[in-house]
């Protein structure tokens, strides 16, 4: 219920009569954001040219898709590099821990060898435990392409840590699975 107010009270200003004549609190008015309108539309055509040329040169399973050190990506036969992944859709990164580094990475990758595999590894190796890669036959699908590590014999130690510090072969292997 509203409350009515006597009509010669003043605690709340003397009321407004109709004027005929009134044309706002300032008569002439314009539009003052055209300059803003006309940036917002070109901003959105600039938007549309570029969405344009994304969809018409671009590849947007780059987006998605896991891509190695080389530049390839997992799972799909990369003709223009000659390397056919279509069987290894999975990443394997040498060393992981080198992508937590606090170093700023301005190519948004991360520093270690990658390579594609085609599962994850299953098991936990670490080369220190067996330095002359006696466990070879489990190893040879997660080291680089086209290598192939082989049993080292003990006076070959330094062969096979050579294997590790030229990225043929991780370091290490985490069970992923």
């Amino acid at each position: 219920m509203t409350k009515v107010v006597p009509e010669n009270d003043t605690k709340y200003g003397s009321p407004k009569t109709f004027d005929p004549n009134f044309k706002g609190p300032i008569s002439n008015r314009s539009c003052t954001d055209v300059i803003c309108c006309i940036i917002y539309i070109a901003f959105l055509v600039g938007l549309c040219v570029v969405a344009y040329l994304a969809f018409t040169t671009g590849d947007p399973r780059r987006l998605l898709t896991p891509t190695d050190s080389f530049g390839n990506l997992c799972g799909y036969n990369n003709v223009e590099a000659g390397r056919n992944l279509s069987g290894k859709p999975y990443l394997l990164l040498f060393d992981i821990s080198r992508c937590a580094s606090a170093s700023p990475n301005l190519n948004f990758q991360c520093p270690t060898k990658q390579v594609c595999v085609d599962s994850c590894p299953n098991f936990y190796w670490v080369y220190l435990q067996d330095p002359l890669f006696q466990n070879s036959a489990k190893m040879h699908k997660y080291c680089d392409y086209g290598y192939t590590p082989k049993v080292y014999g003990a006076l070959e130690t330094a062969e096979a840590l050579k294997v590790i510090s030229d990225e043929k072969c991780p370091s290490y292997i985490l069970n992923s699975t």
